[in-house]
Formats: C-alpha cells, sequence, structure tokens
C-alpha cells in the first residue's frame, strides 16, 4: 500500500459520523477536566493561596468555554471545508488589518 509523503488518511476523509463521535468524545473530555479544575480550585480556596484557586476556577471556566464552543445544538459543529475557508478568511483579513495598523 503507497502512503503520500504528505501523511493524512489514504481512504479519503473519514466519516462524518466518526467524526461527531470523535469530537463528542473531546467535548465531554473538557467538560469533566473543566468540572475537576472548578472542584479542586473551590477545594484550594481554604487549605492553599487564594490565587491558586482563583486561576484553577478560571482554567476550569475555559475548559468548560471551549466544551460549549464545540456545542452546536444537541448536536457536535463539524468543521466542514467551507466553514474553515471562512475561517482562515477571517484570521487572514485581522492579520493583514493588524499589519497595517
Amino acid at each position: 500500500m503507497k502512503r503520500a509523503m504528505t501523511g493524512g488518511a489514504h481512504r479519503g476523509p473519514v466519516a462524518p459520523t466518526r467524526q461527531r463521535r470523535t469530537i463528542r468524545f473531546v467535548q465531554l473530555t473538557l467538560a469533566a477536566l473543566g468540572l475537576g479544575l472548578v472542584g479542586f480550585g473551590i477545594y484550594s480556596f481554604g487549605a492553599r493561596t487564594a490565587s491558586q484557586g482563583i486561576v484553577l476556577v478560571l482554567l476550569g471556566a475555559s475548559f468548560a468555554g471551549a466544551a460549549i464552543l464545540l456545542a452546536d445544538g444537541p448536536s457536535v459543529r463539524i468543521p466542514t471545508p467551507a466553514r474553515l475557508d471562512e475561517l482562515a478568511g477571517r484570521a487572514e483579513s485581522v492579520a493583514i488589518q493588524k499589519a497595517g495598523d
């Protein structure tokens, strides 16, 4: 079997159901990590310095926020080529705008 030098899937793109399942797993992992960090941050307020608890709570909240951003209603958001082109175009225009300033 030949493989491309650039890597990637040798049989074409991954099925949408597998993409959804993988993104859902990442979403649940982020949510669990966020919940654990928030819980440990609240627990550490009394045992350690307040700054450590605050940082852990903020980090846990950002993990939970990332999990929420992956959601698209009851389903998960799958990155399509059109959406990736749109995001790349936005990033490019922001970079050009910052370079111009």
